[in-house]
C-alpha cells in the first residue's frame, strides 16, 4: 500500500496519526477541480477509494493538508463529484454516503479519525501560539517534551569538532557573528547592562527556569508603597560571557565539569583553568578523569586538615585579555546544571577591577583586596600564587563590600580573622547601634549539630556575632532569632518536587538531637521575586526591622555558610581559640560603603520615598511566615509517602 501525507499546522493530533513518507503532488490546472474548490471550508472529509486521478490536478491549496490513501483492499474507481454537495460554512465535516440520500453533516470531533477517510483539507489554519523564549537558549539541556511545549529553542549549533558538513559550520558561524548584535539590541538580557543596573550593591541571583521571565535578567522595581524591590538576575554562560577571556578560576564544593565547561562560551573553553575543589580519594580521582579531556584545566586540592571539613567556598576569578580587567564573583551555587537551574541561588559581582595605575588607588575601603589574598595564601598552594599577583596587579578601589570567610583550622581569637568572629569585628566596627526588638534571620540550607539547646551555641555564641553593633559593652538583651529553613510542603511543592530535597541536608540522626529547633523555623517565601516554588541553595544572614511599613536593615550578609558549627567555628571554654573545619566565603553589605559614609540602613521596600535610591533587593520575602502547627522541617534522609510532590513522585531514600 502506498502512502501520501502532506499535514499542516492546525491538528497536531492528526500529525501523530500520519504516514512517515510525504510527498508534493503535480498540479495541471484542471477545471473541475477548481470549479470544486470555489469555496474552499474550513476542513472538509471525503472518502473515495482512489482520489490521487483528481488531486494530481489541485494547482495550489494555501494551508491545506492533503491525506491520500491509495488502499488496495477496495476496488479503484472515478470519484463520483455528484455525490460531492455544497459544504457548510461551519467548522463541519462531510461524511460520505453510497446511499442516494443526502450526506448528514456531523459536528468535527476534537481528534479527526482517519481510518475510512481519504482526503482531508484544512484550508483555515491558525499560527502556533508564540512560546516565551527559553532562558537557557541554545544552551538548554532539557529533553522533557512538556519543556518544549512551554518555550521556545534556537536552532542548536554543531559542536566544536563536530562531524557535521561544512556548509552548516559556516551556517553557525554566521549565526555567531550576528548574535552580538541581538543582545546589545536587547538591554534587559545583557549581562554587562544587568550587573549595571545592579550598582550599587551588585547582589543578584541566578535565573530560573519555570518562573515568569519578569523575575529573571535586568527585573521591572515595583513602583507601589510597600513593594520589596527585587533581585536582577544571571545565568552561568551570561557571567562567563562579559568579555574577552584570557584565564579564569573556579572554586567550588561540587563540580560537574563537563557541563561546567559548556556554560563557557567555545571559543574560551580550551583557555586556562584553575580548579580548587576538596576532593579527596576515589572522589578526586574521579574528578581528574574528568579534566582529562580538558587539557586546559588544572586541578587543585585545598587541604582539609579536620575531619567532617569541607571545601564549600563558590568563588571565580575572570581575568580578561589586553588588560580588559578582572572581575570576583562570589555565589552560592555549585558547578552542577541543577543548582543553576530552578533553585533559588545568590551572587555578588564585582565591578570591572582595572589593571593598578597608582599605589594609592587600589585598595579597597573594605580592605576586600587585603582579606582575599590573606585567604589564598591559606591555602598554602602554589598553584594560586599566579592568582595572587594578578590580583595585586588591579585596582580594587570600587569594591564597596567586605569579606567574610572561614578556613580549617583552630585559630586565635583576638585578631578575629575568620568564622564569625570576622562578622563580629566587622559588625562592632561598622553596624550602627541597632535596638533588641530588630530581629536576626538566618536563612540556610543545610543544619548541623547545635547542641542540646537553643544556648549551647546558636543564641549564644553565634546570635552575639549575629547581634553585634558599635556601641554595645557589658550584658545586653539578646534579639530573637529567625531561621528559614523550607518545610516538607515548600519542598514538595517546589518546581523540581522532592528531588530538591537532595540539596537540604538536615538528616534524621541530626534532628533528633535538637527537638528544640523547629520552634524557631519559619517558611521559605520569595514571591515578591517568583521564587517560592524555587528550592532556596542561597544562604543569607542579615538584621531587619520589626515595623510593618519602611522595612530596612543595618546589615545583610550572603555566603556559602550554613548553620553549622562547622562552617562558622566553635570557640573553646576559655573564648580563646576557634575551631573550624571548612572553607567558606561570603560578603557584607554595609550601608556605609555600599551606599555612603552617612548612610546607616537599607530600605528593603519601596515605602517612605526616595524611588529605588538607598534600596537594597532583599531575597527573602517579608513578613516571615512561622511554622504552622502541622509543618515540619524537611529531613532529607526521611521517607515522604504521605503525599506526592507536583510531579507524581515520593521520596524514599535508598
Amino acid at each position: 500500500m502506498s502512502n501520501w501525507a502532506l499535514s499542516s499546522s492546525e491538528d497536531e493530533d492528526d500529525k501523530n496519526l500520519l504516514p512517515a513518507s510525504k510527498k508534493t503532488f503535480p498540479s495541471p490546472a484542471q477545471h473541475k477541480a477548481r470549479k470544486l474548490l470555489k469555496t474552499t471550508p474550513k476542513a472538509v472529509k471525503l472518502s473515495s477509494p482512489s482520489m490521487k486521478p483528481l488531486f494530481n490536478s489541485i494547482k495550489k491549496l494555501p494551508r491545506t493538508s492533503i491525506v491520500i490513501d491509495d488502499s488496495p483492499e477496495k476496488p479503484s474507481r472515478k470519484p463520483d463529484l455528484k455525490k460531492i454537495t455544497k459544504l457548510t460554512r461551519t467548522h463541519g465535516v462531510i461524511v460520505k454516503d453510497d446511499s442516494p440520500e443526502k450526506p448528514t453533516l456531523k459536528k468535527r470531533p476534537s481528534k479527526p479519525r482517519l481510518k475510512n477517510i481519504s482526503l482531508y483539507l484544512s484550508s483555515q489554519t491558525s499560527p502556533p501560539p508564540k512560546l516565551p523564549a527559553c532562558p537557557y537558549g541554545s544552551n538548554c539541556y532539557r529533553t522533557n517534551p512538556e519543556h518544549f511545549k512551554k518555550y521556545s529553542h534556537p536552532p542548536k549549533r554543531p559542536a566544536a569538532g563536530s562531524s557535521q558538513s561544512g556548509s552548516l559550520s559556516k551556517k553557525a558561524k554566521l549565526s555567531d557573528k550576528a548574535s552580538p548584535s541581538t543582545k546589545v539590541n536587547d538591554r534587559r538580557r545583557d549581562p554587562v547592562h544587568v550587573v549595571e543596573s545592579s550598582s550599587p550593591h551588585n547582589f543578584l541571583l541566578t535565573t530560573v527556569a519555570g518562573i515568569s521571565q519578569r523575575f529573571n535578567n535586568k527585573c521591572p522595581q515595583p513602583t507601589q508603597d510597600e513593594k520589596q524591590f527585587i533581585p536582577n538576575a544571571l545565568a552561568l554562560h551570561e557571567l562567563l560571557s562579559m568579555g574577552e577571556l584570557e584565564k579564569s578560576a573556579q572554586f567550588n564544593y561540587c563540580i560537574d565539569v563537563e557541563w561546567m565547561i559548556g556554560q563557557y562560551p567555545a571559543k574560551f573553553r580550551h583557555l586556562p583553568l584553575l580548579l580548587v575543589h576538596g576532593d579527596k580519594g576515589n572522589q578526586e580521582k574521579s574528578l581528574h578523569a574528568q579534566c582529562k579531556t580538558y587539557p586546559s584545566i588544572e586541578p587543585c586540592r585545598a587541604e582539609l586538615p579536620i575531619p567532617f571539613g569541607t571545601h564549600h567556598t563558590k568563588m571565580m576569578f575572570l581575568k580578561y585579555k589586553s588588560n580588559g580587567g578582572l572581575r570576583i564573583v562570589i555565589t552560592t551555587a555549585n558547578l552542577v546544571r541543577e543548582d543553576w537551574f530552578q533553585r533559588t541561588q545568590g551572587m555578588w559581582v564585582s565591578p570591572l577591577l582595572p589593571p593598578s595605575q597608582k599605589a594609592n588607588t587600589t585598595r579597597s575601603p573594605t580592605n576586600f583586596k587585603e582579606d582575599l589574598v590573606a585567604y589564598l595564601a591559606a591555602y598554602k598552594q602554589k598553584q594560586l600564587y599566579p592568582w595572587i599577583e594578578v590580583i595585586n596587579q588591579h585596582d580594587f578601589a570600587a569594591v564597596n563590600v567586605a569579606l567574610v570567610a572561614s578556613v580549617p583550622g583552630s585559630h586565635d581569637a583576638g585578631p578575629a580573622k575568620w568564622g564569625h568572629l570576622k562578622l563580629r569585628k566587622l559588625l562592632k566596627e561598622h553596624s550602627i547601634r541597632t535596638d533588641p526588638s530588630w530581629p536576626v534571620v538566618a536563612q540556610f540550607s543545610s543544619i548541623g549539630s547545635l547542641g542540646k539547646d537553643k544556648d549551647a551555641w546558636l543564641c549564644s555564641e553565634l546570635l552575639n556575632t549575629l547581634s553585634a553593633c558599635k556601641g554595645l559593652t557589658g550584658l545586653r538583651k539578646f534579639p530573637d532569632c529567625k531561621l528559614i529553613f523550607p518545610s516538607v510542603d515548600d519542598v514538595r511543592c517546589s518546581l523540581e518536587g522532592y528531588p530538591a530535597g537532595g540539596s537540604l541536608p538536615y538528616s534524621i540522626a541530626t534532628a533528633a538531637k535538637q527537638p528544640w529547633l523547629p520552634a524557631l523555623m519559619h517558611r521559605w517565601k520569595a514571591g515578591h521575586c517568583g521564587r517560592t516554588e524555587a528550592s532556596p541553595h542561597i544562604k543569607t544572614y542579615f538584621r531587619v526591622s520589626p515595623f510593618d511599613t519602611n522595612l530596612r536593615a543595618p546589615w545583610f550578609l550572603m555566603t556559602s555558610a550554613n548553620l553549622s558549627k562547622s562552617a562558622w567555628g566553635s570557640l573553646n571554654k576559655a573564648h580563646t581559640r576557634l575551631a573550624v573545619r571548612s572553607y567558606e566565603l561570603g560578603v557584607l553589605f554595609l550601608p556605609k560603603f555600599v551606599l555612603g559614609a552617612n548612610a546607616t540602613h537599607f530600605r528593603l521596600s519601596t515605602g517612605g520615598g526616595g524611588g529605588a535610591d538607598g534600596g537594597f533587593p532583599l531575597p527573602v520575602q517579608m513578613p516571615l511566615v512561622p511554622y504552622g502547627r502541622d509543618d515540619e522541617p524537611w529531613i532529607w534522609d526521611a521517607k515522604h509517602v504521605d503525599a506526592p510532590d507536583r510531579n507524581g513522585n515520593m521520596w524514599v531514600p535508598q
